[in-house]
């Protein structure tokens, strides 16, 4: 009887811990970049309230709440489906503003899969579209 109630303590307290760790956007970037969105949702939740100002973190909440919208269905789960699409492009529009040229330079590892490669050197550079 001690033993199981013990056991219980020892999980617990190890369950509270292991969530209570403050989140590491190099751990979670894994998660977002495997587009592993399910997942990673309640970590980037978790890691938004510490960070609000995290553009590349902002922009895969838009992300994430954009293919949560993409898999509810319009018919059943209409309200959901608006709910995260309104949050979706809250983000987007967030991230919009956040990102420049300053941001892709200090944190170019986050945006890897929006960059082009320059024809003229062969060398990739990221593209920010502000202007469309």
């Amino acid at each position: 009887m001690k033993r199981k109630i013990l056991l219980i303590l020892l999980t617990a307290c190890s369950l509270h811990t292991a969530y209570s760790q403050k989140v590491k956007y190099k751990d979670l970037i894994i998660l977002l970049e495997a587009k592993q969105f399910e997942k990673a949702e309640p970590f980037l939740r978790r890691y938004l309230k510490e960070n609000p100002d995290n553009a590349s973190a902002i922009l895969y909440m838009g992300m994430t709440l954009h293919e949560k919208a993409a898999s509810n269905d319009i018919l059943k789960n209409t309200e959901i489906l608006l709910s995260n699409c309104d949050s979706a492009v809250l983000y987007y529009d967030k991230a919009y503003n956040a990102i420049t040229e300053k941001e892709l330079k200090k944190n170019d590892e986050y945006y890897q899969s929006y960059s082009r490669r320059d024809l003229r050197t062969g060398v990739n550079k990221k593209v920010l579209n502000k202007g469309i």
